[in-house]
């Protein structure tokens, strides 16, 4: 009986191993797509979104069954737990890639060109790096790298002031199309969203390992 528990819970973790995978990848692509104008990374968020939604509700009906049927004590029970709020945030975050590749896809659409993205750029790799480690904090157990991947967000709601700053001051100076500043304030604002998300995931690293409710804001 406690050998199927044990299988079962290293499932529940390969799936969400892989649902971390798909999201960080998702996000890298939207955001590729506005460097490189590429279509094609456009298509491949759009064709994976449904994918992760759907392998968000087996994973959300997966732990719930183990919670249920199983009722783990002690670090098991945080470890499901755990995985519950991580699936979320999870699937938020391939929303906000979304989200992103849709307003890249209207841009292209009406005629977007390369430009400097200004505090952007930076802004999508801070928040990428910040996925990436919270993911990799569950899948190596390390609550270290959790909390420096949680203590990012304060440097992705800076960015975000940023942007908006920059923006608003090409709009002044008719540097930029007010349709396009719209987009690029969105997508910051998608950014700022999956950061919050990764620091959820953050989290609830810390706390399936050590037991602690944490909360970085």
């Amino acid at each position: 009986m406690r050998n199927n528990f044990e299988n079962k819970l290293e499932e529940l973790n390969s799936n969400l191993v892989s649902m971390g995978e798909m999201v960080n990848q998702s996000l890298s692509y939207a955001l590729e797509a506005l460097n490189s104008k590429d279509t094609s990374h456009i298509d491949f968020v759009l064709q994976q979104e449904p994918e992760i939604n759907q392998f968000c509700s087996e994973i959300e009906s997966e732990a719930l069954l183990l919670l249920l049927k199983e009722q783990p004590l002690a670090r098991d029970f945080r470890f499901v737990s755990a995985a519950i709020r991580m699936n979320t945030d999870m699937e938020r975050i391939g929303d906000q890639a979304e989200d992103i590749a849709v307003l890249v896809k209207q841009m292209l659409d009406f005629g977007y060109k390369q430009r400097s993205l200004g505090s952007l750029t930076k802004m999508s790799e801070i928040t990428q790096t910040m996925v990436s480690n919270a993911v990799r904090a569950f899948v190596e157990g390390d609550s270290e790298l959790a909390y420096e991947a949680a203590q990012m967000d304060d440097e992705v709601d800076a960015l975000f002031i940023k942007v908006r700053e920059e923006v608003i001051n090409d709009i002044r100076t008719e540097t930029i199309d007010a349709n396009l500043a719209i987009d690029l304030l969105m997508i910051s604002k998608y950014l700022e969203r999956s950061a919050d998300h990764a620091q959820n995931i953050a989290e609830a690293v810390v706390y399936s390992i050590t037991g602690a409710v944490e909360k970085f804001d």
